[in-house]
């Protein structure tokens, strides 16, 4: 079974995915587990350390009041969205969010299968 765990930036996102992903690697030792983040978060040091892959999406924080960044953002997380949906080859059966942020990719990846 292949699993994608979505999740980043903060240990509070972080830990529940890794938590998850060590639940998932005990009970079914020969499952694939796939991590999404952002390759400047904490889970570009901790995923790997534990021993699971990480796939990598640009960081898109969201804009905070109205400005030329806040302008972009939108096409900026659309292009994320639309690139979370290239990790459907990997034909996810359960894909799972640790983080409310992105929820919109996991939901794009669940159309994407």
């Amino acid at each position: 079974m292949r699993y994608l765990l979505a999740g980043g930036g903060t240990a509070g996102h972080v830990n529940p995915l890794l938590a998850l992903a060590e639940a998932i690697r005990q009970d079914q030792p020969d499952a694939n587990i796939y991590a999404l983040g952002t390759a400047e978060g904490l889970e570009a040091r901790l995923v790997p350390e534990r021993g699971f892959e990480l796939l990598t999406i640009e960081k898109v924080p969201f804009p905070r009041r109205p400005n030329a960044y806040a302008i972009s953002f939108c096409a900026k997380f659309a292009n994320n969205i639309l690139w979370s949906c290239c990790f459907g080859h990997l034909a996810c059966e359960r894909i799972f969010n640790c983080s409310a942020h992105l929820w919109l990719i996991s939901i794009s990846m669940n159309m994407a299968n």
